[in-house]
């Protein structure tokens, strides 16, 4: 078996790895690509409570303020739902050990919920397309 790239290398051992080579799946798939960083949505969802407090005690606007610039968000969506104070955040990361500092604040300051998904512009959607023919002539039946 071939060795791994140094970005699959804790694929190399442990239970993971030798579970694929047991279902047939090469390594090989694995491959080293420099980072690129992607669009997330995050949806934050505040309790009730906590929103209520930190707005009668005047410090919703600076907390929430405060993390929006250690985010750095390409923008920032206020609304309810559910009866419950909601923000939309669109941000990029580059690498999944970075949703800790994007969602830790929210939990601490607020006990909110916190739901982080990948989005696409129309241009990442434009590049897919040759992704997706390639998934259709492979998987459709």
């Amino acid at each position: 078996m071939q060795k791994l790239p140094a970005s699959c290398a804790s694929f190399q051992t442990g239970s993971f790895g030798s579970g694929l080579v047991k279902l047939g799946i090469s390594f090989e798939l694995f491959q080293s690509k420099p980072p690129k960083e992607m669009r997330f949505i995050m949806k934050v969802t505040i309790p009730v409570e906590a929103g209520n407090r930190t707005a009668k005690d005047g410090t919703m606007g600076s907390i929430i303020g405060s993390i929006l610039q250690d985010m750095k968000p390409e923008a920032a969506y206020f609304l309810t739902e559910n009866g419950r104070r909601t923000a939309h955040v669109y941000f990029e990361m580059e690498d999944a050990n970075r949703i800790p500092a994007v969602a830790e604040p929210w939990f601490l300051a607020f006990d909110a919920t916190v739901e982080i998904q990948p989005v696409m512009i129309p241009e990442d959607l434009a590049n897919a397309s040759e992704d997706i023919a390639t998934a259709v002539q492979t998987y459709s039946r």
